[in-house]
């Protein structure tokens, strides 16, 4: 009898452990996918288009402690990525159709919903702060101070 007794209340403790473990792991899998479902890469663009001063490191490390994720037609990115992605693009640019064509290249399910405009913003943004840029801008510094 004492042996049942015991037995019983390790099986009830142990249903009731594996319970409450399934029940938190159900709700949190949902709450992923709500998430997943309502942000697309137009919702990072337009999170790009409020902030004022955009500087990429700044945005990164935001980026990296940020649990959204964005979804293509076939994939889901987080914002890091997406933020290394156009990142990438951009550095290797030298202007908005060179960026264009690498992100058509590399990740063409990116490039699917954004417009030319959404496209020019991002390589504006992006653009900012790589080597390119400031050599572009010292070539400009040179032409004005030359004339």
């Amino acid at each position: 009898m004492k042996n049942s007794l015991t037995i019983i209340v390790f099986l009830l403790i142990s249903a009731s452990i594996t319970a409450q473990t399934y029940a938190v792991n159900y709700t949190s899998v949902n709450e992923v996918k709500k998430t997943k479902e309502r942000n697309t890469i137009s919702h990072f663009h337009k999170n790009l288009e409020t902030e004022g001063s955009f500087k990429y490191r700044d945005f990164l490390r935001v980026s990296k402690n940020s649990k959204v994720v964005y979804k293509t037609s076939y994939e889901y990115y987080t914002q890091a990525d997406l933020a290394k992605i156009f990142r990438k693009a951009a550095r290797y640019a030298e202007n908005q159709e060179e960026f264009e064509k690498s992100l058509n290249n590399e990740n063409p399910e990116l490039t699917i919903n954004l417009t030319k405009k959404e496209k020019s913003l991002l390589f504006e943004k992006f653009r900012q702060g790589t080597f390119h840029q400031y050599i572009h801008d010292l070539a400009d510094d040179w032409q004005s101070f030359k004339n």
